[in-house]
Order: C-alpha cells, then sequence, then structure tokens
C-alpha cells in the first residue's frame, strides 16, 4: 500500500535530517515536501514579491529534491511546494488532508523558556493532526 507522507521543511540541518530518515524509512511512498514562508517573521518580513530572500525557498526545495533522487526507488514519487502563511496552520492544512498518512518532521528539541517563548510547531502539529506524527529530534539526526 503506498502511503503518502507530508514533510515540511525549513531549511535546516535538522529538517533536511528527517528528511533523509522518511526517504529512507517510507521506501516507495508518495512524498509530499512543503516549506512554509511566514512573511511577518525574520528575513522574510521585509522582502518584496519575487524577492531574493523568496528565492531561498527554491533552493530549499532543490536541496530536497536532490536528496530525494539520491535515495528514491522506482516506486517512489515526490511533490513539493512553497506556501505563504503561518507554519502550524499550512502544515495542519496539509497533514489534515484525505491523501496524507503520515507526517515526518524535524525538531530542534527546545525545552525550558525557550520552548514557551517560542513556542512549537510540532508540538502543535502533533497535537492537532488527524494522522500519524513522526518527528525526528536533532540528536538522531546529529549521530
Amino acid at each position: 500500500m503506498t502511503r503518502t507522507v507530508l514533510v515540511p521543511i525549513d531549511g535546516s540541518d535538522h529538517s533536511y535530517g528527517a528528511l533523509s530518515l522518511a526517504f529512507d524509512q517510507y521506501d516507495g511512498d508518495e512524498f509530499l515536501v512543503v516549506h512554509v514562508v511566514d512573511p511577518n517573521v525574520g528575513e522574510y518580513a521585509h522582502d518584496t514579491p519575487g524577492g531574493t530572500d523568496r528565492k531561498k525557498s527554491e533552493v530549499i526545495l532543490e536541496e530536497a529534491t536532490e536528496q530525494f533522487e539520491a535515495h528514491a526507488t522506482p516506486d517512489s514519487s515526490l511533490e513539493t511546494a512553497v506556501e505563504e502563511g503561518k507554519p502550524k496552520r499550512i502544515v495542519l492544512d496539509y497533514a489534515n488532508r484525505d491523501d496524507v498518512d503520515q507526517v515526518v518532521m524535524g525538531t530542534r528539541g527546545m525545552t525550558g523558556v525557550k520552548r514557551l517563548v517560542l513556542g512549537s510547531v510540532a508540538d502543535a502539529i502533533i497535537r492537532q493532526s488527524d494522522v500519524p506524527v513522526n518527528v525526528v529530534p536533532q540528536q538522531a539526526v546529529d549521530s
């Protein structure tokens, strides 16, 4: 049975590590890799439509495609997308679609005050997703 595996990536090493683990674990499945641009945060906040910072999304998805090609089997497929909005909302919208069977995502494993202040996209997705979520901690990617 072919599954559709959603892998949100943000361009960090731990998200690429989770992507690589997903390709290895779900051999022969369909992969949907999504990069979410939050226009109100960080370097995207002052970007113009089509600006150079937005092009970073293309670079991130090119790296994901290269990883897929390095790991892919003939019966695997890849779809990529760039979305704009709040990462938690966009990922949950994708996860709760009828055709997504699994979410695999990286996490930095923040704790304490830093986690309270920044919140956790992974926590929100785990709690609100209609499908299983496999969270890959940074330590698993680093080892």
